[in-house]
């Protein structure tokens, strides 16, 4: 399987796995489910949150990812995340280097890797 759409520094483990959950909750939909999902497509589709701040937010209100991780993992999950955006400016724009961006995010993520 191969995904172009995550990000490079997305745990590539919960992204499969959320993306096979999503799969087969489809599959396993019953004709209710399935209608609702229909009509989620039927309207414009928006755009992805554009700061982690955000993303967190979606994130924590997320019915689909509580159920996927468990709503213990999901707050830890969210908590790393926020430690992560805390230490980082909002935009960081040209003010970081792009070999600084990609070392920060190896290193964070090998830390939150531990913690599951």
């Amino acid at each position: 399987m191969e995904v172009r759409t995550v990000a490079p520094d997305a745990n590539p483990y919960l992204c499969i796995y959320g993306l096979l959950k999503a799969g087969l909750s489809g599959i396993r939909a019953g004709d209710a489910e399935l209608k609702k999902m229909e009509e989620m497509y039927s309207k414009p589709v928006e755009k992805l949150p554009g700061n982690i701040y955000d993303s967190l937010d979606c994130f924590n209100g997320s019915d689909f990812v509580k159920k996927m991780m468990g709503a213990d993992n999901q707050k830890k999950y969210a908590a790393l995340k926020q430690m992560v955006a805390d230490r980082s400016p909002r935009a960081l724009g040209g003010r970081v280097k792009g070999g600084e961006i990609l070392f920060h995010h190896e290193v964070t993520n090998q830390l939150i890797w531990g913690e599951f």
